[in-house]
């Protein structure tokens, strides 16, 4: 639900909500939002897939499937479901985690995967990301196959 609150804050708990972003077919884990548009979001479901909003709207704009997608974790298979995410600096892209242990940069616009890195961390507990700032770099830390903690950083290839 998207809640709109008042310049001077709440003064009491917000009662309804401005929209209802429906369209995941699964529990919503991650949302994020844009860096630089107004009232646009992302949103990461165990559906395995992300979806753009506007949430001044409370409008889909693009869903993106994450590996095998949503027909994969109808089924049951949710290996793909995002458990981090984070935009470039510019908005422009879309970083992703997973339990697949998958490393994922979407175009937000085209929902195009980009580039993609398999085991990025061994480990079977969650894994996080971000982007280092304006560079086509990024962070990751996650566990390794004995549960050791561990950092990566990644350059995306031209």
């Amino acid at each position: 639900f998207v809640h709109t609150v008042p310049r001077d804050g709440l003064d009491a708990p917000a009662q309804r909500p401005a929209h209802a972003l429906l369209g995941h077919q699964l529990k919503a884990t991650r949302v994020w939002w844009h860096p630089s548009v107004r009232d646009v979001l992302v949103s990461a479901s165990l559906d395995c897939t992300l979806r753009v909003w506007h949430a001044g709207r409370g409008a889909p704009l693009r869903q993106i499937d994450v590996g095998e997608g949503a027909a994969a974790a109808m089924r049951g298979d949710t290996e793909s479901a995002v458990v981090s995410l984070a935009f470039d600096y510019a908005g422009a892209r879309v970083a992703t985690t997973s339990k697949d242990n998958v490393l994922r940069v979407f175009d937000v616009r085209s929902g195009a995967l980009l580039a993609e890195r398999a085991d990025a961390h061994a480990g079977r507990l969650d894994s996080g990301v971000a982007w280092l700032g304006r560079h086509e770099w990024l962070f990751t830390v996650g566990f390794g196959r004995g549960i050791s903690r561990e950092f990566a950083v990644w350059q995306l290839a031209d």
